[in-house]
């Protein structure tokens, strides 16, 4: 049996507070089989987006967390916008590099 597919999927902006995404796109993706590959972008802009219920800002550790555990994405694709890009984005990779 194959473990792996020639196909991926890809979906909207990595956000997991939008109801249309979560209704939508979302379940498609984390419902993927194994092996079916998966990336989603942060865009430039994401990461001031704010829960509409709470009014926080999206973290970076938020969105990472949601996007391997929720989601199991194979790739994250970050956008480079400043000063998101260095203050917030930057910092929270080099942790995740860090022994």
């Amino acid at each position: 049996m194959r473990d792996r597919y020639d196909a991926g999927v890809g979906g909207p902006d990595l956000l997991p507070h939008r109801w249309g995404q979560l209704a939508n796109s979302i379940p498609l993706i984390a419902g993927r089989q194994t092996g079916v590959i998966a990336g989603m972008a942060v865009q430039d802009g994401n990461l001031a987006e704010r829960h509409r219920g709470t009014g926080t800002r999206v973290t970076v550790e938020e969105l990472h967390q949601f996007a391997t555990h929720q989601l199991r994405l194979d790739y994250i694709f970050w956008g480079s916008e400043e000063p998101s890009f260095t203050r917030d984005v930057l910092p929270y990779l080099r942790g995740l590099a860090s022994p």
